[in-house]
């Protein structure tokens, strides 16, 4: 799913977005405008929601656990992976795409997209069996 700013809500504070090349940290959101900051500007700005779409968007890893916790835990089950390998495994394969190898443990299991699949394949068939 591409990421637009139609998409943010306040739980978006602490994701990071590029804009014109520079990468700014998401303060704030309201219904018209959304604060950022930029720790090389040191000022806090503030821009339409309108003008971020197209910008992409990415999570820092406190984020992704705390956005994405019971995939973490089915990978952690299901692959045999640390808290840690599962977190970096989904910011890989945020950032860097399919192709992400991760750990060592990561890779065994065939890379992050494989894990992550892996971990869906088993929610999903826990969800059938409990029917």
């Amino acid at each position: 799913m591409q990421v637009t700013a139609m998409h943010l809500n306040n739980w978006a504070s602490g994701d990071s977005v590029i804009i014109d090349g520079m990468v700014f940290e998401i303060c704030g959101v309201s219904s018209e405008v959304v604060s950022l900051f930029s720790p090389c500007d040191l000022s806090e700005h503030q821009i339409e929601r309108s003008k971020l779409n197209g910008c992409r968007f990415f999570i820092d890893l406190p984020g992704i656990e705390n956005r994405y916790r019971r995939l973490i835990k089915t990978m952690i089950q299901s692959c045999l992976l640390t808290t840690g390998e599962a977190t970096n495994a989904l910011f890989g394969l945020r950032v860097r795409g399919l192709h992400d190898q991760g750990s060592e443990a990561v890779a065994h299991a065939g890379g992050s997209a494989a894990a992550v699949r892996q971990a869906l394949r088993c929610r999903h068939y826990v969800r059938i069996s409990k029917r």
